[in-house]
């Protein structure tokens, strides 16, 4: 996964889009009390990176890969 520079950039890419709404759903699913407070931004940014590495573990087992 990792050694593909350019689906490195590819998850940049769902990051920037995504990150956003990953965090919203995930407020709306698990409840606004965990992502406030002084642990709120660490559970927010473990969310996103969880859901991002589900996505790449997704693509990897598929043999997804992005060529140019």
């Amino acid at each position: 996964m990792g050694s593909d520079p350019i689906m490195l950039w590819a998850i940049y890419v769902a990051y920037q889009l995504t990150g956003g709404w990953i965090r919203s759903v995930g407020k709306s699913w698990l409840g606004n009390d965990l992502f406030t407070g002084t642990t709120g931004g660490l559970a927010s940014s473990l969310l996103v990176l969880g859901v991002l590495w589900t996505f790449c573990w997704w693509l990897y087992r598929r043999k997804v890969s992005i060529r140019i």
